[in-house]
């Protein structure tokens, strides 16, 4: 496929050819008048970059973002492929909503996968799944599962057990009320 500001080979991203890449990163622009229009629909440019996985999953096989979403350049800007698939093939996302994955898979494009919440309901479908940094896999806990369910089942009062921990009283009554790390139960 041909640079989209010449006829010479895409080398390096964007669909630009060493040349204009490099006119792209030192400028922070090209020469637009020049550039020759993509006429692909957004719709065969997603199509381009997916896999067909046999879990029913449409891999997107392009960029990704830091959290793991794939990218895809549309409108002179970076975009997430859910997002856009969800546009495509079910319309509108509303204002204040979000585009969910059914199958967890944060690259899977397929819109039978794709539903609209809020970032509550995205919340409350990765607990329930337990996705979500819990317990030890919370990197702001200082406190193992292990000492967490001793402070549980401590006798004593919350003060006691709080200075024999090395925790806060606050953190004590939470752990024993069952607030913070609910699946010792």
């Amino acid at each position: 496929m041909p640079c989209s500001m010449c006829d010479h080979p895409i080398v390096v991203g964007r669909g630009l050819c060493k040349r204009h890449y490099y006119q792209l990163y030192r400028k922070g622009t090209l020469n637009s008048h020049k550039m020759k229009r993509d006429v692909r629909t957004p719709e065969v440019r997603l199509l381009e970059k997916v896999k067909k996985l046999g879990s029913g999953c449409w891999e997107f096989q392009g960029h990704t973002n830091e959290c793991g979403y794939g990218l895809l350049w549309l409108d002179g800007k970076a975009r997430r492929a859910h997002r856009i698939s969800y546009k495509i093939y079910k319309g509108r996302i509303g204002r204040g909503l979000v585009v969910c994955h059914s199958c967890d898979n944060p690259l899977c494009v397929n819109p039978d996968h794709l539903f609209l919440g809020t970032r509550l309901d995205n919340n409350r479908d990765a607990a329930l799944k337990k996705r979500h940094a819990f317990g030890e896999k919370n990197g702001m806990t200082n406190l193992t599962e292990e000492i967490a369910r001793a402070i549980k089942y401590a006798e004593g009062s919350q003060t006691e057990i709080a200075k024999e921990f090395g925790v806060s009283r606050p953190t004590v009554n939470r752990i024993k009320k069952g607030t913070r790390w609910k699946h010792l139960d």
